[in-house]
């Protein structure tokens, strides 16, 4: 059984009642005629594949044999200032209101 992966441009602020990671390892299938390269190698040409996109997308040689691990700077940035902003609300409340709330285990700093 075979797969394809298409990529879609999505609004990521309309898919919030879907799980969203910062990170994904894709595997390419041998007709892209990248398993043969090394992982660098490999992680350069997807590079140039995703070079028309607007938005900042890391990639780095994958784990896994033929893969490339694609990482989100957006994502990662936008969970760490959601965070931060959480943080800062948090660092209004006395020691007792966070243990009252029940906080404690959420009040580390980002």
């Amino acid at each position: 059984m075979h797969y394809a992966l298409q990529l879609k441009w999505v609004d990521p602020t309309a898919a919030k009642d879907f799980p969203q990671a910062t990170q994904v390892q894709v595997s390419l299938s041998s007709d892209t005629g990248l398993q043969s390269l090394l992982p660098e190698e490999r992680a350069d040409a997807v590079k140039g594949w995703l070079a028309e996109n607007k938005r900042s997308i890391l990639v780095n040689p994958g784990r896994y044999y033929g893969a490339v691990e694609l990482v989100n700077h957006e994502a990662i940035e936008r969970r760490f200032l959601e965070k931060k902003k959480k943080f800062a609300a948090l660092n209004k409340l006395t020691r007792e209101e966070i243990e009252l709330l029940g906080l404690q285990d959420v009040y580390s700093q980002p």
